[in-house]
Parts: C-alpha cells; sequence; structure tokens
C-alpha cells in the first residue's frame, strides 16, 4: 500500500482532458465554460491524530465494497449521498460524474475496517450543480458524519480536521494508509479556482474518527 499511496500523492494532481494537456485537478475536470458559483474558501484546522493512541474504532463490517444502498450522511448540511466503489487505474483517482454521488476508493479501508483509511471522495461542483462535498470547506469541529449501510447499523464519526493540500504537491500519502488508526477520509476540491485551466488549485481533506 505504500507504494500505491506514494502514486497517488503525485497522480492526485494531475487531472487529463480531451486535448490531452496535463492540467491542475483531481480527476475533477469542469467542463469548458463551466463556473462556479462562489470558490471554495482555503481552510486549514484540527489535528489528524486520534486522541487516544492506538485506540481503533470497534465498529466493523465484512470485507468488500459498501453494499448498494449505501449513503453519507451529514445531517447539519443535508446531505445524504450515495456511494459507490471507485478505482484508480494508473493511480488516478476517479470520481462518479454525478456530483451528487460519492466514491469510495476500493484500494484504500473499508468503510467500519478497524484500522486504516477508508477514503470517500467527490466534486466541490461539477457543471454548475453543487457537489454533495461542497460542504466540506464550512464544516467544524464535532460535526458529525454517518454511513448508513442497508441491514446494519449507521456508523458514525466525527470530524477532527479539515485540511488544504496545494495540488501541485499533493496530498500526503499517509492519507491512503490502511494501516494505523480507523478514519474516514472526505476529499474534494477547493481553495482558488483557475479559470484558464477550469480547475481549483487545492485539495480539501476531511480527517474524520469513529464515535465509539
Amino acid at each position: 500500500m505504500a507504494t500505491i499511496g506514494r502514486r497517488l500523492r503525485w497522480w492526485l494532481v494531475l487531472g487529463w482532458v480531451g486535448s490531452g494537456l496535463a492540467v491542475i485537478g483531481f480527476a475533477l475536470v469542469l467542463p469548458a465554460g463551466s463556473r462556479p458559483a462562489r470558490p471554495v474558501p482555503v481552510v486549514d484546522w484540527g489535528s489528524t491524530e486520534p486522541e487516544l493512541a492506538g485506540r481503533v474504532s470497534q465498529q466493523a463490517r465484512p470485507a468488500g465494497p459498501p453494499p448498494v444502498g449505501s449513503r453519507l450522511r451529514i445531517t447539519q448540511f443535508g446531505i445524504a449521498a450515495p456511494i459507490v466503489p471507485v478505482t484508480a487505474p494508473g493511480g488516478v483517482l476517479q470520481v462518479p460524474a454525478d456530483p451528487g454521488t460519492i466514491g469510495w476508493w476500493a484500494g484504500g479501508a473499508v468503510p467500519g475496517a478497524r484500522q486504516g483509511s477508508a477514503v470517500l471522495a467527490g466534486h466541490v461542483n461539477y457543471a454548475g450543480t453543487s457537489g454533495a462535498l461542497a460542504v466540506l470547506a464550512r464544516i467544524r469541529p464535532g460535526a458529525q458524519i454517518t454511513l448508513a449501510e442497508p441491514g446494519v447499523a449507521p456508523m458514525r464519526y466525527s470530524i477532527r480536521a479539515v485540511r488544504s493540500y496545494p495540488k501541485a504537491s499533493g496530498i500526503p500519502a499517509s492519507v491512503f494508509s490502511r494501516a494505523g488508526p480507523a478514519r474516514l477520509i472526505l476529499i474534494t476540491c477547493g481553495g482558488p479556482f483557475d479559470p484558464v485551466s477550469g480547475n481549483y488549485l487545492d485539495n480539501l481533506v476531511g480527517y474524520a474518527y469513529p464515535i465509539t
């Protein structure tokens, strides 16, 4: 996983458009002529370390992708977004085209696992439509995130930190680790919007830990 993490650290900052030119992105390239309703602010607060070193989640679920019907809920903002598995061919993390849908990286930890990062990613906006993770820039410490799956008890997490990383330097490889304390990672675009490339210049990463 260390090799995959290193690759993703760099490839997450690159996307491709039809012309074949590399542009700053997160596989979240906005269509030509599309512009966000407002810029997403740069945020950077909180600690990404768990309060109790070595503490793991008591939540557990069978191995495998989230079943059909799974949703990410952020009740404070009225978000209830479906989750679908996504891959990272060539090290480029894919994101669902539908801005209202969130992708779970199938190469990472399974949501609800006893250790490792379960990585969820989505658009901040797309073709003029706000994405399910557009609220990440507005989330504050202690905000609750819930993963709801059919037939099992909801898995609850608390946001510990939201960090902003320039796409030019990439996201730390540790974000994608399948080792270490169990946590939920939320990733979307943020920071200044570049009208030339049609992309945001940063990635926002939210760190959430299980409520046990």
